[in-house]
């Protein structure tokens, strides 16, 4: 005797199953069915049933229409929302010529191709420019003599989304005049790789204004560079297979109450392992030169960022020299490095909690 579909219905048995979208649903029912199986899923918060729904009665439970219905529905809305899409990206790039003479009014004539260049990456982002119309009001504030705590509410009065605020600092600081007064204002407090970045953009601004060329600040800019590393190259030589002259220099830079220390920690390793790299032995000779004042903490991060060995390892040199006290390295991890890698080298090496820097982003 057939059964009715409330017995149907009370005899089934729910079954837990994970399930991409509808059309897996209607899958393992169907499957269910073919195999004799009475049961029924929670989708959506509705009940499906192997032996009561087939395809379009599961798409009337969920979506109150058939499949072809569902779909064609689909179909309507995707063509509209293209149909959006492009007539977005018809009035961006109607508004191109407009950003890029705007902008040409207010960055140096040297930043104009770069300027125009910013423009057509902007156009196509995810954010169909908008911080682009943000950053050149910001950029016009400043330009006219408003204060960067004008300029800022200025910014802060629209919606972003994702990474579109940085997109927008990032354009106003580098093309606007006013530019790197604008992110110091942005930031409760600069780390010394913050001030860096900005101390060059205010260098490079200085020579823009002298009209230089950007090739001729980048010519500059290398030969200061290729000056540093003959500083490095000449001051200090190891010799890998002398170890008193390993372990003699490297007092240099050592707190000298913390000298037996060192000697224990020297002989507790293998010398060639801990100063046979190159990256490891540049790292030890900038913080010398550091301690000599024959560079500053700009020159001896410039010359660490433009050898990739000596950057990829300065965190563990600095950890070996603050563990040791050296005042040189304590000072140089607090003015360069934030966050989470001051804080855990300090914390960890450094005899006084108050000089640690808190977790910054």
């Amino acid at each position: 005797m057939k059964k009715t579909d409330e017995e149907l219905m009370n005899e089934a048995t729910l079954v837990k199953v994970r399930v991409d979208d509808l059309d897996g649903a209607v899958k393992f029912l169907k499957e269910a069915k073919e195999a004799g199986s009475n049961v029924k899923i929670e989708f959506r918060k509705k009940t499906l049933y192997s032996m009561l729904d087939d395809e379009d009665s599961c798409f009337i439970k969920v979506f109150g229409k058939t499949k072809a219905e569902h779909e064609e529905e689909l179909a309507k809305e995707l063509a509209e929302e293209d149909l959006r899409d492009q007539k977005r990206k018809a009035e961006v790039q109607a508004k191109v010529p407009q950003w890029k003479e705007r902008g040409h009014k207010l960055v140096y004539p040297e930043q104009e191709k770069e300027w125009d260049r910013c423009v057509d990456i902007r156009v196509s982002d995810l954010y169909n420019a908008n911080e682009l119309e943000y950053a050149l009001q910001v950029m016009e504030a400043l330009d006219a003599g408003k204060s960067v705590e004008e300029a800022i509410e200025i910014a802060e009065k629209y919606d972003y989304s994702g990474a579109s605020w940085g997109v927008m600092k990032s354009v106003v600081t580098n093309f606007s005049k006013r530019g790197p007064e604008f992110y110091r204002a942005t930031l409760k407090q600069l780390d010394g790789r913050e001030n860096h970045y900005i101390e060059n953009l205010v260098e490079r601004n200085k020579l823009l204004e002298q009209g230089y060329s950007l090739a001729d600040i980048q010519r500059m800019k290398e030969a200061h560079i290729e000056e540093i590393n003959s500083i490095v190259d000449d001051y200090w030589k190891f010799d890998i297979n002398n170890t008193t002259q390993l372990t003699s220099d490297i007092y240099n830079v050592i707190n000298p109450q913390k000298m037996q220390d060192w000697k224990n920690y020297v002989e507790a390793q293998d010398i060639k392992d801990l100063f046979g790299s190159v990256g490891i032995r540049q790292a030890y000779v900038c913080l010398a030169l550091l301690k000599d004042k024959l560079l500053t903490e700009k020159d001896v991060m410039s010359y660490m960022k433009s050898n990739v060995d000596a950057m990829a390892e300065v965190c563990g040199v600095l950890n070996d020299m603050v563990k040791f006290g050296d005042e040189n390295a304590i000072g140089f991890v607090k003015d360069n490095f934030s966050g989470r890698v001051s804080k855990s080298l300090l914390d960890s090496c450094s005899p006084k909690k108050e000089e640690t820097f808190g977790d910054k982003d």
